[in-house]
């Protein structure tokens, strides 16, 4: 899909998404463009059905992209926008640096993003 075609379709934008959105609509208005949002939902899981019986397009991260792909007819194509990493960083009070429940969440965490890590 051309960047003519990305902007010029309706998007299918997700609440859950924000951050992802606005690094979206961030590079579209420095490449001189905006995004055409024909409806903005405030559940990731409303997005695949959107999409699949519709003309709008969504995006979302890879890995939601491979999920969504296998929920509902949709197809998957690479943005034509390059946006950038992000980095998550975990927080926690020094009062629970210790603690059993935290230290296992925490790893989970961890080792959850390491595995998308590429």
């Amino acid at each position: 899909m051309t960047l003519e075609q990305f902007i010029g379709r309706k998007h299918v934008v997700a609440g859950t998404l924000a951050l992802t959105n606005q690094l979206l609509e961030k590079e579209s208005r420095r490449l001189g463009a905006r995004l055409n949002v024909g409806v903005d939902v405030p559940y990731l899981l409303a997005v695949p059905s959107l999409v699949a019986t519709s003309d709008f397009i969504a995006a979302v991260p890879d890995e939601l992209a491979d999920l969504f792909s296998r929920l509902a007819d949709v197809d998957v194509f690479p943005l034509p926008i390059k946006l950038p990493d992000l980095t998550v960083q975990e927080f926690w009070r020094a009062r629970h640096h210790n603690d059993a429940g935290h230290r296992w969440f925490r790893g989970v965490v961890a080792e959850t993003l390491r595995l998308y890590k590429t």
